[in-house]
């Protein structure tokens, strides 16, 4: 049996996390058909939950570079293409040496990398290597300085687009280099292949898929209440921006006199969003911890993402549970799927809100799209498959 060494950041123990889950899930995959060994590189916790980790035949833990020890070259750098081994030299050298022994140690023939910032580690094993890179970091910044560049000082601007070369040009040789690359949507390929310029069949779709949780809440009879959620990490720049947006552009002017209540589900929300969520029909629940649970009962979820990039994770366990989705073409960019069949699309305000309102008191309406996007999410966001289609990479990659 093919042996491979899966590299890391962390443990992927952490669920509410969309890395962690991806990760997660991949790897239980893998250990289906293959002896996989992990190491995290840059793991700092005490202890993890050992009960949410895959079967890996064993797994280590390398020590992150200490703070305050970076090198001042890295200030010299023109791109991000040797970060690491220019800000922390002694500790990655010593790294990739105890990576090395490793590879020998645990008879190893291929490289599994999930953390696209660890990807000079990976090319220096000698081993044919995939890197997952989830979401394309060039396109989500580029976005990000389209929809807030104007509001950015100009310092700050500057420092973002220096960023944003650094990136490309990071980006550009990691796809380069590694064996074979795997990103979470279309338009993140499509991005990474103009950055790198390989041929397209370097580049693989492989999306997230639905926890088995998440499709035990599906419910036929179920109508849903008057009301509307959105959860994610609040702290992330595309989920709060898309809160605030959603906010002042749809809520505001156009909801908020309709006795339609809103629900916005997650941890990390800025002073802005606790502000908003003082309106009597705006809810900020926090964490919660039976999330689909707690969603299965809405009437609508809405998606008004204005920046990021790849597969919204909470737009497939929406389909699993059985919500109907309203997005900004953004959004379901990454969705194998038909508008007006399994989600709605709204550009405008305006006709978001009116999009809102048809499913919330049209039960035909609703029952069609929850029922069709639920088997959407069965036919092609369930685990099983993807990981035969990841897997199927990786004894390509083995076979080199």
């Amino acid at each position: 049996m093919t042996n491979v060494l899966v590299i890391s950041d962390l443990f992927p123990d952490d669920l509410t996390s969309g890395h962690h889950l991806r990760v997660n899930y991949l790897c239980r995959e893998l250990a289906r058909e293959f002896n996989c060994y992990f190491i995290a590189l840059s793991e700092d916790r005490e202890s993890v939950e050992n009960d949410r980790i895959p079967p890996f035949i064993e797994s280590r833990r390398m020590p992150a570079p200490g703070p305050g020890t970076r090198s001042v070259l890295r200030h010299l750098r023109l791109t991000n293409r040797s970060y690491t081994q220019r800000s922390w030299p002694s500790h990655f050298a010593s790294t990739v040496k105890d990576l090395r022994q490793r590879v020998q140690e645990w008879d190893i023939d291929a490289v599994v990398n999930f953390s696209p910032l660890l990807g000079e580690y990976s090319l220096s094993l000698d081993r044919p290597a995939i890197l997952d890179i989830c979401d394309c970091h060039t396109l989500t910044i580029e976005r990000a300085l389209v929809n807030r560049g104007h509001e950015i000082p100009a310092v700050t601007r500057f420092r973002n687009r220096l960023q944003l070369f650094r990136q490309k040009h990071r980006e550009k040789q990691m796809v380069r280099q590694h064996a074979a690359i795997t990103t979470i949507g279309e338009p993140d390929k499509h991005r990474l292949l103009e950055i790198s310029g390989v041929a397209e069949d370097r580049v693989a779709v492989v999306p997230n898929g639905v926890s088995s949780d998440a499709m035990t809440q599906f419910d036929h009879e179920n109508t849903g209440s008057r009301s509307i959620v959105f959860w994610g990490n609040l702290d992330f720049p595309p989920n709060w921006t898309a809160v605030e947006g959603f906010y002042r552009d749809v809520f505001l002017p156009h909801l908020a006199d309709k006795d339609i209540h809103w629900h916005i589900v997650g941890k990390g929300a800025s002073d802005s969003i606790i502000t908003l969520a003082k309106h009597q029909n705006i809810h900020l629940e926090g964490f919660v911890e039976d999330l689909y649970a707690f969603i299965r009962e809405k009437g609508v979820m809405i998606n008004p993402m204005i920046e990021g990039s790849g597969l919204k994770n909470k737009v497939i366990e929406a389909f699993a549970v059985g919500l109907p989705v309203v997005s900004t073409p953004l959004g379901v960019e990454a969705i194998d799927g038909e508008v007006n069949r399994h989600f709605l699309i709204a550009s405008e305000p305006s006709v978001m809100a009116q999009e809102i309102e048809q499913l919330l008191s049209d039960d035909q309406a609703r029952r069609a799209i929850r029922t069709e996007a639920r088997q959407l999410a069965e036919d092609k966001y369930s685990w099983g498959p993807i990981g035969d289609a990841f897997n199927r990479i990786l004894r390509e990659v083995a076979s080199q």
